[in-house]
């Protein structure tokens, strides 16, 4: 069973984290005097979300698990921090999706029907989000790239919202309610024609997302390995196609596979990461004292190599202890769930976040190509906070410590090691970088 904590362990985890997190904004205000108003503006935002959210944790769910909201708070807070460094308009943006963020978070978790009426019309909340990402194809935006970028985003005057952010959350809920029933050719019908539509929209780094997202519950639902190894060889051949098909993509693998031959041009926001790794080196040069607005785009898709450059390996190790400790919560919730549509629903958000940030982290230290997506609770990004903070409103409704877990399903334990080597494989990479190189 989920084993019972202290009651008081998610306010002891929380006090910790706001007493650091002050100690940093403070330093931060002595270093940039002149943002001083939104470093305490950010600062004051992120300390109110925290009281406030975790005393209707504890007033409406007391039998949650106690791990995940400090856990995502202390990314947050971290992530607002580093934006405050970055960029000081975008940090304040950021709290106030974080609020907003909060609050959609609150209503899942404080109504009683939220998991069943998820479950109940998971048809319909698919096809509105798809339609909605079919929206983008004729009245889409790219809120700052040129004309000519790929049209992700839907504008409502000034507020953005990117449709294929929510079909992350929607799309376990579908997976796991067909795979509580053995429904795979529905799951397969559905799949393909998402991935399609992402490859169409260019946006072939969420393609890939699904398609490892789907592979690795196909795998704990006990599917027979020649499924897993013929689906493989699928997902081998779609990459060989977008290869031939989309410039874009060619562009990456090239970039990926020799940055040094244009390093002031297309190769130089990985040749300005893997820098920002080596001029960190173990402990960082310390936050305010390096350069990581050399790299573009540094406030979301390469925000990973910001922490490498300030906070050094010892951050990064901090950062994957945190992500390591949020997927091992998923997994343990998913284990003692009864029904196997909660299981899935469990174990799918487990595996659509750490998946996603392995990837961001593989991308900046040139172990995969360059994907293009934001890192969760992190990085810059309205959409991607307010639906990462969904799904784990939906995991805290989950969760329970009275629940008895059963931690003999197959493959689990197996599925668990190969997260760890994962993990083990981007730290002896980002060693590499920071002291070898």
């Amino acid at each position: 069973m989920i084993r019972r904590v202290h009651s008081s362990l998610d306010v002891i985890l929380l006090w910790c984290a706001s007493i650091i997190l002050g100690g940093y904004f403070l330093y931060l205000s002595t270093i940039f005097p002149e943002r001083t108003n939104t470093i305490v503006a950010v600062f004051l935002i992120w300390l109110i979300g925290v009281v406030m959210g975790n005393s209707l944790l504890i007033w409406r769910f007391p039998e949650r698990d106690q791990w995940l909201f400090p856990l995502v708070m202390m990314l947050s807070g971290w992530g607002l921090l580093i934006l405050t460094r970055l960029a000081p308009t975008l940090a304040l943006r950021q709290a106030v999706w974080l609020i907003m963020a909060l609050c959609m978070m609150m209503i899942i978790v404080i109504t009683p029907a939220s998991i069943r009426l998820f479950i109940r019309w998971s048809w319909w909340i698919t096809g509105g989000v798809v339609i909605l990402l079919v929206a983008t194809f004729f009245v889409g935006v790219h809120p700052s790239l040129p004309r000519g970028a790929p049209t992700l985003w839907l504008s409502l005057n000034r507020l953005f919202i990117q449709p294929s952010e929510l079909l992350k959350l929607v799309l376990i809920i579908y997976f796991a309610v067909q795979i509580s029933d053995y429904r795979w050719r529905n799951i397969l019908i559905v799949w393909g024609g998402v991935i399609v539509l992402f490859i169409i929209q260019r946006d072939f780094g969420v393609a890939v997302l699904f398609i490892a997202v789907l592979w690795q519950l196909a795998y704990l639902a006990g599917v027979h390995r020649l499924m897993l190894i013929v689906s493989s060889i699928g997902m081998v051949i779609l990459i060989i196609i977008g290869y031939f098909t989309m410039p874009i993509i060619r562009l990456r693998v090239a970039i990926w596979l020799n940055p040094w031959v244009d390093v002031v041009g297309d190769s130089y926001q990985l040749v300005q990461s893997l820098s920002a790794f080596a001029d960190g080196g173990i402990w960082g040069l310390g936050l305010g004292m390096g350069n990581p607005t050399q790299v573009p785009l540094a406030h979301s898709d390469f925000i990973f190599a910001a922490i490498a450059e300030e906070w050094g390996l010892a951050g990064i190790f901090i950062l994957m202890s945190l992500l390591a400790l949020l997927i091992w919560r998923c997994l343990l919730i998913g284990l003692c769930q009864s029904e196997r549509a909660y299981r899935f629903w469990a174990w799918g958000i487990g595996a659509m976040l750490i998946t996603q940030n392995m990837m961001i982290m593989a991308g900046a230290l040139r172990i995969l190509p360059l994907t293009g997506m934001p890192f969760t609770f992190v990085s810059y990004g309205g959409s991607s906070l307010v639906v990462s903070m969904m799904m784990i409103g939906l995991l805290v409704r989950l969760s329970d410590t009275s629940l008895r877990c059963d931690d003999r399903i197959p493959r689990q334990k197996l599925y668990r090691r190969g997260l760890l080597i994962g993990f083990a494989m981007i730290f002896v990479v980002a060693v590499y970088w920071a002291v070898l190189w």
